[in-house]
């Protein structure tokens, strides 16, 4: 095992296993989206050990490096979007009631 270091915010990992299956328990804390992938984008079973570290299950002969990293659900991006149409929606109504105050002030002259 050989520590890549972090590339695109995802740690990466070099994992060469024998001919039996194995599991690395990794000094990584497991959330709830940590997700570890190999090069070719498939995920890789894993599990919460003690401490609440990350392990990882590395099938037999598995010879690959894995990126481990977290990933937010779809759920997420759709807040995110409703958050930023109301921000522009309050920037629009208050830009509007100054321009609307302002035409108002120049009447009264």
């Amino acid at each position: 095992m050989e520590d890549l270091g972090i590339s695109n915010g995802r740690r990466e990992i070099k994992i060469e296993n024998g001919l039996e299956s194995s599991e690395i328990v990794l000094p990584i804390l497991d959330y709830k989206y940590v997700v570890v992938r190999d090069s070719e984008n498939n995920i890789l079973n894993s599990y919460t050990a003690e401490n609440h570290q990350l392990a990882i299950v590395v099938p037999d002969g598995f010879n690959d490096v894995i990126s481990i990293g977290f990933e937010e659900p779809g759920l997420w991006r759709f807040a995110e979007i409703i958050s930023l149409l109301v921000l522009v929606f309050i920037i629009i109504v208050y830009i509007s009631k100054g321009i609307k105050g302002k035409r108002n002030d120049t009447k009264a002259f």
